[in-house]
């Protein structure tokens, strides 16, 4: 779970906390996106884009391969 973590925060550029609080409604697969509806200024409320490894980890994740927290994808 660590690995997947480390990777969604390398390859979106999220901080930590926004992994761990990503909600599904959040997620948009067909255009490839991660809103991030919280933060303490204008600019920490962005879309982050989802590159192909990001989409990875987001199906494995998807698709129970893994135990998991229930607050990730």
């Amino acid at each position: 779970m660590l690995r997947d973590i480390a990777r969604l925060i390398l390859e979106t550029g999220m901080r930590p906390e926004e992994v761990y609080t990503i909600r599904p409604e959040n997620v948009d697969l067909e255009r490839r996106t991660i809103q991030v509806p919280q933060g303490k200024t204008k600019a920490a409320r962005r879309l982050s884009t989802l590159t192909s490894s990001a989409l990875e980890v987001h199906g494995r994740r998807d698709e129970g391969q893994q135990d998991c927290l229930a607050p990730l994808v």
